[in-house]
């Protein structure tokens, strides 16, 4: 049996994972690679996206499911949903794609308080 703490090490990695496989598919999207990588032409073009999707998607689900052995798993699904949209709420923010509000900070700041609550309860701490 995994030990708590690098269960959580797991879940946390796997909710960046997340975070990278979305971006990954947004800009395989939203980018032309070739103005990106201009070295990059013809049959090459999107080929980065669709490699990192897989890649992140892999490690993604292989580090839930290291995390899940030891931690149960409506909590572990709850943490990952939680810490991945925090980070991306983040991110967009920073590169400036959505602003973040007064009451979108406020909801964040109660999802955060969700995710250490539920930390606290995988780890049977009363």
């Amino acid at each position: 049996m995994l030990k708590t703490k690098g269960a959580w090490f797991y879940l946390f990695s796997a909710s960046l994972m997340e975070v990278c496989w979305f971006y990954s598919i947004h800009w395989m999207q939203k980018l032309s690679f070739i103005k990106v990588f201009p070295w990059l032409n013809g049959p090459m073009e999107g080929w980065l996206g669709l490699i990192g999707y897989a890649a992140f998607g892999v490690a993604n689900a292989l580090l839930f499911l290291k995390a899940a052995k030891s931690i149960p798993s409506s909590i572990a699904f709850g943490v990952w949903t939680g810490v991945a949209l925090f980070i991306m709420v983040f991110i967009d923010h920073f590169l400036k794609i959505q602003h973040l509000s007064l009451l979108k900070g406020i909801c964040l700041l109660f999802i955060f308080i969700g995710v250490l609550g539920l930390k606290k309860e995988g780890l049977g701490v009363s």
